[in-house]
């Protein structure tokens, strides 16, 4: 009984304690395979056994690429197909439709390579457990946030057109239209940026938030599946959705 309580007097006076962290730089990581030789043997064992069950699902083929697609700043062949399939699955949990889809560079962890996709490929691009919200939110707080996409340089983003110069964005279109500073946006978006991270504190603003509690890479991996089932393939392009200019 006397060990009980002393473990419970270092519970309390540990939960007790705080601490503020400051981040001054940071290196963004693929997570591959590089690592595995760094688990000790006992855990290695320990693994083998789970890779065993696991294989037979993140080998499971789910449609095929015709290019190697990877994620860079402004815009990229992968950011733009993550960011429009977000936005295309977003509009099946509102019927009334969904203005534009935005994802963070931060949260694609690895290419999409060409040939056969597998369950695999996805779950390397998105590791983290993140799911798909839609927000309606104000045209102040959008272009809050849009201005901060601007000024770091680009996002991933979908159906919207912006132009950037010197950091400032000088030309903002939604679905081809003005943007209107009298309406409520509908934004497809991941739960961690709706939170207010990265930058989009306007996020917290929003007038209406739906958790769909659909994971990031569970939506890609349907949208990935009806693409094959219709006999199409995946593929992405640049098309000048964030052109940005300096003088």
């Amino acid at each position: 009984m006397r060990k009980i309580r002393y473990l419970l007097v270092l519970s309390l006076c540990i939960t007790s304690l705080s601490a503020k962290v400051t981040l001054k730089a940071y290196t963004r990581m693929e997570v591959d395979q590089r690592y595995d030789t760094l688990a000790p043997p006992f855990m290695t064992k320990i693994m083998q056994s789970y890779q065993v069950r696991l294989s037979g699902i993140v080998n499971q083929p789910i449609g095929n690429s015709v290019q190697y697609m990877e994620s860079k700043a402004p815009e990229s062949l992968l950011s733009n197909f993550l960011s429009d399939q977000l936005w295309l699955k977003a509009a099946e949990f509102c019927p009334e439709g969904v203005d534009l889809a935005i994802i963070n560079f931060g949260g694609i962890r690895a290419p999409l390579p060409a040939g056969p996709l597998t369950v695999g490929d996805i779950y390397r691009i998105m590791p983290f457990e993140n799911e798909m919200v839609v927000l309606e939110i104000k045209a102040a707080d959008l272009r809050k946030i849009l201005s901060t996409i601007a000024e770091e340089g680009g996002e991933g983003v979908s159906n919207i057109q912006m132009e950037v110069l010197n950091g400032r964005m000088t030309s903002l279109l939604i679905a081809g239209q003005a943007f209107d500073e009298t309406r409520t946006y509908r934004v497809a978006t991941i739960d961690y940026l709706a939170d207010g991270n990265s930058g989009m504190t306007p996020f917290k603003n929003a007038v209406k938030r739906t958790d769909t509690h659909l994971k990031l890479r569970d939506a890609y991996i349907s949208q990935i599946q009806k693409l094959t089932a219709s006999g199409k393939a995946v593929t992405s392009a640049l098309d000048g959705r964030i052109r940005i200019t300096t003088k």
